[in-house]
């Protein structure tokens, strides 16, 4: 910097000079010839002023002291606006600055500042970075055409990002610093989203208690024909397969279009809910329900029944169940082996149950297959109408018998009277 000084001496030994105080700056020439400007300065002389050239409205300046040097433009309206000021010392490389005719240069605005450690400041002289900018509230470094404007509040408590709708208030607003410790997004004057010092995400609420708090409502689009490319909730990406046309997650939840025939909508939305390895519920910390990965639903216990598509620990009921199940009605084919009382007796002699019936024990063991039983127990019932149609037919020819018998008797018996 002192290099820059002595040049600038140098340069400005050939030439006329005058004088400038910091004081005051004051024209002792009319407005077609020279000019001169005269002064002291109480720490120094600020000296050989030089006036360059000389318009209608302006007159540039140049001019050097002992330990600084700068230039500036007069203008017609008796401003020097700017002054560019170098120093030689550590304070500062050099500082722009606005001031008037007739005032004091330390009483001029400062426009910029650039530190001797290459530090440029805006809006203030001791910039902390290597650009410092100092603005009034809501205002700061403007982006594109303006309505994007990085800046401070008005207490410089925090910094933030504003977007204007062309008057004065704005539409949208970021903000993050020390007097708020929590991030901001604001659109139309409401705060939309909100990130907070400990992490947690608010959408539609400032105050979040979880790490995503949504106040409203989720969209989630379905399920696409693109491998790896569905939306849902997912566990694990790119670990889908594809059902009915489309990629379903393996461990997810989401919807997808599936046409089962219970609607004329070409793709309804479906909700799914896919565990690769299975799927829990749980009401008051209790495993209610579990299906698994094989497809067998256990209701009340989380032990897979193996062989079983439905195991449910406690009561059930229901208005009707369907049960396919093959039927009895071979009992009435001619080739049909029935057996006799005396066997049925025997058998139940000796076992204590009916022939192709559990005993209790069994059923105490094993339980019954509804379906198998209800075809047992109708074989049962089969036999039982066979028997008695069986015993219809020999009642009728007892009873045919007996009237003949009685008949006969009748017969022999007025034939003794008459003798």
């Amino acid at each position: 910097m002192k290099k820059t000084v002595i040049i600038l001496s140098l340069m400005l030994s050939h030439l006329g000079f005058s004088q400038i105080t910091e004081s005051g700056v004051t024209s002792t020439a009319s407005a077609a010839g020279d000019h001169a400007f005269v002064g002291t300065k109480s720490d120094g002389v600020f000296s050989n002023w030089l006036n360059t050239g000389y318009s209608a409205t302006a007159y540039n300046l140049l001019g050097f002291s002992n330990q600084h040097a700068g230039f500036g433009v007069a203008d017609g309206n008796n401003i020097v606006s700017p002054i560019v000021w170098m120093y030689a010392n550590d304070r500062n490389a050099f500082r722009v600055r606005t001031i008037n005719f007739n005032t004091n240069l330390t009483s001029g605005t400062d426009l910029f500042t650039v530190r001797a450690n290459g530090n440029v400041g805006i809006g203030t002289t001791a910039p902390q970075k290597k650009l410092h900018i100092n603005a009034v509230a809501d205002d700061g470094i403007a982006l594109g055409s303006g309505n994007a404007l990085l800046g401070e509040n008005g207490l410089g408590s925090f910094a933030q990002l504003l977007f204007w709708n062309g008057t004065n208030a704005y539409y949208g607003r970021s903000a993050l610093g020390a007097g708020v410790s929590n991030h901001y997004f604001r659109t139309n004057g409401t705060d939309r989203m909100f990130i907070g010092l400990n992490g947690n995400i608010g959408i539609g609420t400032t105050a979040p208690s979880e790490k995503l708090h949504v106040n409203g409502l989720i969209k989630i689009n379905g399920a696409t024909n693109v491998d790896n490319d569905s939306p849902g909730i997912v566990l694990a990406s790119n670990d889908d397969f594809l059902y009915d046309g489309q990629y379903i997650n393996h461990y997810a939840f989401g919807f997808h279009g599936y046409q089962d025939g219970s609607t004329t909508h070409t793709e309804p939305g479906n909700a799914y809910m896919a565990g690769y390895f299975g799927v829990d519920f749980f009401t008051s910390g209790l495993n209610r329900m579990r299906i698994s990965r094989d497809g067998i639903v256990s209701i009340g216990t989380v032990n897979r029944q193996l062989g079983y598509k439905l195991a449910v620990n406690g009561k059930v009921k229901a208005k009707e169940i369907n049960v396919e199940v093959g039927w009895a009605d071979f009992v009435f084919e001619n080739n049909y082996n029935l057996p006799t009382l005396k066997e049925v007796e025997a058998h139940i002699k000796q076992k204590g149950h009916l022939k192709d019936i559990p005993s209790a024990k069994e059923v105490a063991e094993n339980g019954i297959f509804l379906g198998e039983m209800d075809s047992k127990l109708l074989q049962k019932i089969e036999e039982l109408t066979l028997y008695a149609i069986n015993q219809e037919k020999r009642i009728k020819s007892l009873e045919s018998k007996n009237e003949k018998l009685i008949s006969l008797v009748e017969k022999l018996l007025e034939k003794t009277s008459e003798e």
